[in-house]
This record gives structure tokens, sequence and C-alpha cells, in this order.
């Protein structure tokens, strides 16, 4: 009976420590990170301005694991809020751009994403400290395929002669838009890894998305969608989030 009143209490005291260091803030100040070559946070960043972040993070990461950019953190959140600012992808409102200059530009923010995603997340746990940050870069990576989607849509009604040229490339996209979306809700699953709100802030963006692009999904997709769905509705206890995905199933 003492013996597992000690393994209860020692499995309580590594939990309680876990949760602690996930709630710490180990970041750096804006000056620390601009010492170390990050670009200004209070500019609209290019794609070389994003490579030039990424060898400054990934080299950090080798050496203090915790110390990326944190959202919500009074250090560093206003480094982390660029990198996944929807400013940075303004140019595609700028006229002055063909769209297949558009095109060329968007499909890199998709790799910078990806580049993100795979900085805050530690392979070898379960529980990750960035889990908060992980639902911003979900997100974000939702926000740029959509934007190639709706640039897609653009290309295929022009007239211009290097747009044609580039619309077969249409179908690429649908396929990429997918893949990202499964991916996300694949992550939703693990839903003791994240918080609650979180979870439900994702699942808005995740429905608005899928109701905006239902009508071109195929029959067989949709169907994998609604698996996937189902099997988040079981690993989350969240009334909104139910709601949210029986509506969606039902319109599916």
């Amino acid at each position: 009976m003492i013996r597992n009143s000690f393994y209860l209490f020692l499995f309580v005291l590594i939990l309680g420590s876990c949760q602690k260091t996930r709630d710490q803030d180990f970041s750096l100040s804006v000056k620390e990170y601009q010492e170390k070559g990050m670009p200004d946070p209070g500019q609209i960043w290019t794609g070389k301005d994003y490579g030039q972040a990424y060898l400054v993070l990934s080299q950090l990461k080798s050496t203090q694991p915790l110390s990326l950019p944190r959202k919500g953190s009074i250090k560093s959140d206003v480094y982390f809020r660029r990198l996944v600012s929807q400013e940075n992808l303004s140019f595609l409102n700028d006229d002055t751009i063909s769209l297949k200059e558009k095109a060329y530009r968007i499909q890199s923010y998709l790799l910078i994403q990806s580049d993100l995603d795979d900085l805050y997340t530690d392979i070898y746990k379960r529980d990750q400290y960035y889990h908060r940050e992980l639902i911003d870069l979900y997100l974000f990576g939702l926000t740029v395929t959509q934007h190639m989607l709706d640039l897609s849509y653009q290309i295929n009604e022009s007239e211009n002669l290097e747009d044609k040229e580039i619309r077969s490339v249409f179908p690429t996209i649908q396929f990429t838009y997918l893949s990202v979306l499964s991916f996300i809700l694949e992550k939703q699953q693990n839903a003791s890894v994240y918080e609650i709100k979180d979870l439900e802030r994702l699942t808005d963006s995740i429905s608005n998305s899928i109701l905006e692009n239902r009508e071109w999904m195929p029959a067989d997709t949709k169907n994998n969608l609604k698996d996937q769905i189902r099997v988040v509705m079981e690993s989350v206890s969240s009334d909104q989030i139910e709601k949210k995905y029986l509506h969606l199933l039902e319109v599916l």
C-alpha cells in the first residue's frame, strides 16, 4: 500500500513538473534574436527574410530547443506573430505583380510553413512544449493553401497567355490543399496535446474551409474527411466541436 502511494505521488510530481515546464517561457528578447541575425519583426517578411529567420531558429533549436518565439510571450510574441502573419502574403493583393509570379511566390510559403512546423515539433515526445504555437502554424498552412486555391481560380479565368500555360497545375493545388487539411485533422485527433480552446478555434477554421470548398471535392475524399472528423469527435470532449462537426458531417 505504501509502495503504491509512493508511485502515485511520484507520477503526480512528474506530471506537475511537465506542466510547469510547458507553461514557462524560455524564449529570448527581441534584441537577443536580432543579435543572432533575425530579421526586423516590424517589417513585412519576404521569402528571403523567412529563410534568414529559419536559419537562426534552426541553429537555436539545436542548442536551446525551448528558446523559439512563443505566442503571447512578453519577450517574443512580436516575433511569433510575424512568423504566422498574413500580412506577409500581402503581395497577393498587388496588381503590379503578375498572377504567374504570385503563384511562384505563394508556393514557397507552403514550404516555409512546413519548415516552421518541423521546427516547433518535438518528434521524440507526444507532449509538445509548443502546443499553442503549433495550432497557429496549422492555421497558417490552411490559410496559405486557401490562397493558392483562390489564386488558381483567378488564373483559370485569366485570358493572359502565360496564365493559360500554368492552368494545368490546378489539380495539384487541390491535392495540396486536401493533403494539408488531412494532416491538420490527423493532428487534431491527438486532443490531449492541445488546449480545448485552441482545438475549438482550429475546428472553426477547418469547418469554414471545408464548407467553402466542398463543392469540388470528390465523393471518396469527402468520405475520408468524414472518417477523420469522426475520430476527432471521439477524441475531443467539447460541445462546441461536436456541434460544428456534426453539422459538417450532415452537409458533406
